[in-house]
């Protein structure tokens, strides 16, 4: 878990880490170590999915109650660059904000970016989007990242990502920190929109993660 936490090392340390580590989430009982020890398994479903992020997805950085920070510049950059340098430099923003409340804009904020750059899922070397075991593919995130990661796909329009992110959400939430990191990501008001959702079994994975959030 250390090994993939960390930003420098060998990639193909990382890489048998990576694989190792997903036999063992296939356990329960190490699947909770494994979160325990920081890290969140995320699917991979390809940068190309990303492409359906709504406009409110690409919104301002803001805080959880959807209070946004002071806009310096009416003019949005081009891949969110400003929204960027803002979302990650909100501990000098504003020094009330719960470290939950930090992490979260921190995070929300770093995972728009990569998915305005095209370059989500293309950290781990994922496998490319024509590849028909895309779906079956998952890697591991830090906290910070991997909540932000799911909470953002539960935004797509891709079945098969909602299942999955839902259902990793729900795995995640093995104590309280845990919940209170995702519900203070958003992950409460996307997961009830999907309790309606067309496909049942976005339904009952929604409804299986939001009973797991409530505990």
């Amino acid at each position: 878990a250390e090994i993939l936490k960390c930003n420098e090392g060998s990639k193909v340390v990382k890489k048998e880490a990576r694989n190792i580590l997903s036999e063992l989430a296939k356990d329960d009982y190490y699947r909770i170590l494994i979160v325990e020890a920081g890290l969140i398994l995320v699917p991979i479903i390809g940068a190309a999915a990303y492409k359906s992020l709504t406009p409110a997805s690409r919104s301002w950085p803001s805080l959880p109650d959807g209070t946004e920070f002071e806009r310096y510049s009416s003019v949005p950059s081009r891949f969110g660059a400003s929204e960027l340098l803002l979302g990650l430099n909100v501990q000098d923003e504003d020094a009330r904000l719960e470290e939950a409340q930090k992490n979260a804009i921190v995070g929300r904020t770093t995972q728009q970016f990569l998915a305005r750059l095209g370059a989500i899922d293309t950290e781990e070397g994922s496998i490319p989007d024509s590849q028909p075991t895309m779906k079956q593919q998952s890697t591991f995130l830090p906290w910070i990242d991997g909540v932000a990661r799911l909470v953002l796909i539960l935004g797509l329009e891709d079945v098969s990502a909602l299942e999955r992110a839902a259902l990793s959400i729900a795995d995640a939430c093995i104590n309280e920190h845990m919940r209170v990191l995702f519900k203070e990501a958003g992950a409460l008001k996307n997961l009830v929109r999907l309790l309606e959702y067309d496909a049942e079994a976005v339904r009952l994975a929604a409804a299986h993660a939001l009973e797991k959030l409530s505990i």
